[in-house]
């Protein structure tokens, strides 16, 4: 008599595998074009985009931010440090404060601090994801961090009142408050530049 055993791996989703490499790869490709070219900040914003917008896709459907796409994000605004230092002419300590003051404009040390004490409340996910956006965004303009971050929560508070669920993804926020936070930078341009 045989005896059977039963899987009890997690079910993987089909065809998730080729879209995260192929997003990386796309953006660790454009990041390299960009510092040969001369448009890092241009294709650091893009990248983040599409980072992000993966993330609200991802998120509205599963409720779950992969980890892998926000570190993706980190690395991406990383890798583009020396670009925007040849680009910008600024020193690389210099990005380094202004992408640190984009994550504390972001709000995502708050969100973290929530998601410590009440987890059920927010995801880890998004303040993963929100540290990373306030990251990108700090390295252009500390206040785009803050732009996206006010933003979002209008619109997550504005979902929350329409639809009544107790739970609903941050991530689909955060894309649309990033997207109007790009939205902003020729108003921000008037009032003392892209670079803090």
């Amino acid at each position: 008599m045989t005896t059977q055993t039963l899987s009890t791996s997690t079910p993987k989703l089909v065809g998730a595998q080729p879209t995260r490499r192929s997003t990386g790869l796309l953006v660790f490709v454009a990041t390299g074009v960009a510092i040969a070219a001369g448009f890092v900040i241009e294709v650091l914003l893009v990248s983040t985009g599409v980072i992000v917008i993966a993330c609200a896709v991802i998120d509205e459907t599963t409720n779950r931010i992969p980890n892998r796409l926000t570190l993706m994000l980190a690395f991406a605004v990383a890798a583009s440090w020396p670009g925007i230092a040849i680009e910008d002419h600024r020193t690389l300590s210099g990005i380094g404060v202004a992408g640190l003051a984009g994550v504390l404009l972001s709000g995502a040390p708050i969100l973290f601090v929530i998601w410590l004490c009440r987890p059920r409340l927010v995801g880890g996910g998004d303040w993963k994801l929100l540290g990373a956006v306030g990251l990108a965004c700090g390295v252009v303009n500390p206040l785009l961090a803050s732009a996206t971050t006010l933003v979002a929560c209008v619109v997550q508070f504005g979902r929350f009142s329409l639809e009544r669920k107790p739970s609903i993804a941050f991530g689909p926020a955060i894309a649309v408050g990033f997207v109007v936070a790009l939205c902003l930078v020729p108003s921000l341009e008037n009032y003392g530049g892209l670079t803090p």
